[in-house]
């Protein structure tokens, strides 16, 4: 259920960056949990947290954020807000990089596989 009112999300772009923090893109609908300067919607992607219609989005960007969410969560919510067809661009960090265990806030480790196996839920979510 969209908590954001229509007529604003209508004016939006069809384009969502998740975990926005300070790098806002221009023709995106920048989010953050922390209503920083630039941030259209401050929310959550845990736990149904994502404040959008269903199939709201063409496109979803989540760059380096993954790894500090509830990915089972977020995997939820994201071909949620996508529309059918949609695009999903995400980026995580290696397991075996040194940043990821330096990083107290980072709650996944990911290896190659791991996006492959939620991207054929939400392929397979996007194709119905």
């Amino acid at each position: 259920k969209s908590v954001v009112p229509e007529s604003i999300v209508s004016s939006m772009s069809r384009k969502l960056q998740i975990g926005s923090g300070t790098e806002i893109l221009d023709g995106y609908v920048n989010t953050d949990l922390s209503p920083l300067k630039g941030i259209d919607v401050s929310c959550t992607i845990d736990a149904g947290g994502l404040p959008f219609a269903d199939d709201t989005f063409a496109e979803v960007l989540a760059i380096n954020i993954l790894e500090h969410v509830d990915l089972v969560d977020a995997m939820r919510e994201i071909p949620r807000v996508l529309e059918p067809g949609g695009r999903l661009v995400p980026e995580v960090p290696h397991f075996t990089s040194a940043d990821m265990y330096g990083d107290p806030t980072y709650r996944t480790f990911f290896q190659p596989r791991d996006i492959r196996i939620f991207y054929r839920r939400v392929v397979a979510r996007l194709l119905l």
